[in-house]
């Protein structure tokens, strides 16, 4: 059982528990004949009941999601020492670049991708991850259009990440809640 798997089904015995509760207490002060009297505890059983419930599924989200965020650390690090590692198999790394040189090689492939988009790309419309211009393959099987070229920015930035040892999942997670805690766009750019 994946932990996702785990997750839904303990959400869904705390909404069960919940629900069970406040039918309990319901019924409970109906065959009381509380209903007749106003119900005076019947409201706040049930209020009870349901905040307690969503407190813990607020934990559990809180906890489920600091685990994912964990596990995504872990992954992106992992990966990109095994990106680091293939681009030293293949000989990249017997000359090391410089860090201008590095950057320059991302600002390629973002420049490839540019290219890859004006022969046809996806012609500024929104377009599903399949789509002929932005993912084909070459006669040989090699992945061509936006998103290959796109993919090989990433890859180079985990080489880098990768070589040099740096934290690249946590901090991708720490710029992103920086991100969030932003005004509407800030700084009064354009774009």
């Amino acid at each position: 059982m994946t932990r996702f798997t785990k997750y839904v089904l303990r959400v869904t015995i705390l909404i069960l528990t919940a629900a069970a509760t406040a039918s309990a207490v319901t019924y409970s002060y109906y065959l009381r004949g509380r209903f007749a009297i106003g119900g005076e505890w019947l409201i706040p059983g049930v209020v009870i009941a349901v905040w307690a419930t969503v407190r813990e599924l607020k934990r559990i989200v809180r906890k489920e999601k600091e685990k994912m965020r964990e596990q995504f650390i872990k992954e992106i690090n992992e990966f990109s020492d095994e990106v680091h590692e293939n681009a030293v198999a293949h000989g990249w790394w017997e000359k090391e670049p410089s860090f201008g040189d590095l950057i320059a090689l991302c600002h390629s492939e973002l420049s490839e991708a540019l290219e890859e988009y004006r022969k046809g790309g996806t012609q500024g419309q929104k377009s599903d991850r399949y789509h002929r211009d932005v993912l084909r393959y070459s006669d040989e099987g090699k992945p061509e259009g936006i998103l290959p070229e796109l993919a090989d920015v990433i890859l180079r930035i985990l080489d880098m990440c990768g070589k040099n040892g740096w934290d690249i999942g946590g901090a991708i997670i720490e710029k992103h809640d920086f991100n969030v805690t932003r005004p509407y766009k800030h700084g009064g750019k354009i774009i």
